[in-house]
């Protein structure tokens, strides 16, 4: 799955000693190394900061959003706000946590030894009458370009991520027997799938996923920050089943490739440009109507187009960009202002669209979980408060009468 950059490092001392003696014959591997080798001689030498500052200037403001703010009632926003909670606290070690009482009791959390899937622990509310599956894992700029999983595959009549996709079989698979088995013994308990950054995407995928073999059970996804993993076919559909918060300046569900690529030819150092045209030159052929997926072998087949088809089907907005990912779900964006006391807006973003460019002010710094955890809690404590005072005019005008 997402390399961490440590794996890197260790796998780099050898590699860059033995000038690639033992990688031969295998080009991930090679990949694999340059990326490392790269990290190890200049650690600092790209950032999502530098790479920012590098095309700023070419930038246009992001696409219009609509008012969101009347769109969940408190109820709503308070489960909202205990799936917030869960995807923050299950980055903690068990010790650490503070989860939510009324998310019940944790009866599963799994030990991961050289799995695919993402960390996950399951919640069993009496109180909510809801089961909640939280998935962890983050996504970093760094995690983007030494991710070779990256590429879109065939899945559900349309494009996933395949490393997303991996890891969400992988969680499906362990944990899909013990849902069911939950649900049904509590009478077709609902299920909730959460989680942050990439967690986000493997839950809303496994999500969809159990939604695919059961079209009848009760389960959504409310998730966090996404990574971009789905084509507009799949996101068009995503919308039925999940539910999507995105705070402002956030860059994660912008990264894709092509994204990247459009700026890959003037901006990237070399060996990240060099593997960003390699990736997005490669033909994907329109989806088919069931999973097909190959974990041994290269999807990416079909002799590439030119570089140049590939920009100007980038900057054809009517045509079909066979690669182009998008997080998923209805989306909701989660708008900051103010320099030091900041208030918070709900924007309804209107397409997936809205993540089809880099847009300015995006930032690594926009992606922790706890400020998405307090933002949440801002947005329900408004409604709260709004929801109370209309109650109160009610009251006095029924009285006035």
């Amino acid at each position: 799955m997402f390399r961490k950059v440590t794996s890197f490092l260790g796998y780099a001392k050898d590699t860059v000693k033995d000038g690639f003696n033992k990688v031969l014959g295998s080009h991930e591997v090679v990949r694999n190394a340059l990326v490392a080798k790269n990290i190890v001689s200049s650690p600092t030498s790209f950032t999502f900061a530098y790479f920012m500052n590098k095309i700023i200037n070419t930038l246009s403001p992001p696409d219009e959003t609509d008012d969101g703010n009347n769109d969940f009632t408190s109820e709503e926003l308070n489960l909202i706000q205990i799936c917030a909670k869960l995807a923050s606290d299950v980055y903690l070690e068990a010790g650490e946590r503070t989860l939510p009482k009324e998310a019940g009791e944790l009866i599963y959390e799994p030990t991961l030894t050289n799995s695919s899937a993402v960390p996950f622990a399951i919640m069993n509310s009496d109180e909510l009458n809801m089961i909640f599956v939280s998935c962890r894992g983050s996504y970093c700029f760094r995690d983007f370009f030494t991710d070779f999983n990256a590429n879109a595959v065939d899945a559900f009549d349309g494009l996933m991520h395949s490393g997303v996709l991996k890891a969400a079989l992988s969680v499906y698979a362990i944990c899909k027997d013990l849902i069911i088995q939950v649900s049904q013994q509590n009478g077709n308990r609902p299920v909730i799938f959460t989680g942050h950054s990439l967690g986000a995407a493997v839950a809303a995928t496994v999500s969809e996923i159990l939604k695919q073999d059961f079209p009848d059970f009760p389960a959504r996804s409310i998730v966090f920050a996404p990574a971009a993993c789905i084509s507009r076919d799949l996101w068009q559909k995503s919308r039925e089943h999940c539910l999507s918060f995105v705070m402002s300046g956030d860059f994660v569900p912008f990264l894709s490739f092509h994204n990247i690529a459009a700026y890959s030819s003037e901006y990237l150092p070399d060996f990240i440009k060099n593997y960003i045209d390699d990736l997005v030159r490669r033909e994907v052929s329109r989806p088919t109507k069931e999973v097909e997926i190959d974990m041994t072998s290269n999807p990416f087949e079909k002799p590439p187009p030119t570089l140049e088809e590939v920009y100007l089907e980038l900057n054809n907005e009517s045509g079909y960009r066979t690669t182009a990912l998008f997080p998923p779900g209805e989306l909701y964006l989660l708008d900051l202002s103010g320099d030091i006391f900041k208030s918070v807006d709900l924007r309804k973003i209107r397409s997936c669209e809205y993540f089809g460019r880099f847009i300015p002010g995006l930032e690594e710094f926009n992606h922790s979980m706890d400020i998405y955890a307090e933002c949440i809690n801002k947005i329900y404590l408004t409604q709260v408060e709004k929801e109370k005072n209309e109650e109160q005019n009610l009251s006095q005008n029924k009285i006035g009468c």
